[in-house]
């Protein structure tokens, strides 16, 4: 019996060396004389791109006013509140009493940059219509900087304050374009 399991052991052990020398081996190595003809094909449609390529070349371009800056809110006639909010916006803040540099305990800065695709700054793309216009949180800071109760700066240290034009060419951003294709031939563009 034991001259049985040593066999079987050792028969074992030489499949298990056999599968792992097959495993291990590299493959045949190919014959790459095709290699440089693509890579030379490759290099000459790289370096030859005209300089004014205009992909829909004179397709008449139509632009979209849908979802544009230039929409109004309007402010619902109806009174949905149980009570009436004028006392809450006609509120102001008190003043922030004068703080000497000796008197600070601690101070920071704080940068931070919003990723609003993370699920715990979903809050700030909150996208209701209330009394006062849009919730999202640009809206309100787009609002306040227009309204002049803010200053937008053009840089990070706060020296060089922007424009209405500049922050309305910033915002506002350029029209974008979309093929327009035929239906019958979905390869031909017609704007």
């Amino acid at each position: 019996m034991k001259s049985f399991i040593l066999k079987s052991g050792l028969f074992c052990l030489l499949v298990a060396c056999m599968l792992n020398v097959v495993a291990q081996r590299s493959g045949r190595k190919r014959n790459n004389t095709t290699q440089p003809q693509n890579n030379q094909q490759s290099t000459i449609n790289n370096t030859q791109q005209p300089s004014g390529y205009n992909p829909y070349g004179n397709i008449p371009i139509r632009v979209d006013s849908v979802g544009a800056v230039d929409t109004v809110v309007k402010k619902s006639l109806r009174n949905d509140n149980a009570f009436d909010k004028t006392g809450i916006m006609e509120r102001t803040p008190l003043p922030y009493e004068h703080l000497r540099w000796d008197d600070a305990l601690f101070s920071e800065k704080v940068w931070r940059e919003l990723d609003l695709r993370e699920k715990i700054n979903q809050v700030f793309r909150y996208e209701a219509q209330d009394d006062n216009g849009s919730q999202i949180f640009v809206d309100m800071l787009l609002k306040a900087v227009r309204s002049g109760e803010v200053t937008a700066f053009a840089d990070d240290r706060f020296t060089t304050p922007m424009s209405m034009d500049e922050l309305n060419q910033m915002t506002v951003g350029s029209a974008d374009t979309v093929p327009v294709t035929d239906p019958n031939d979905i390869n031909k563009i017609i704007e």
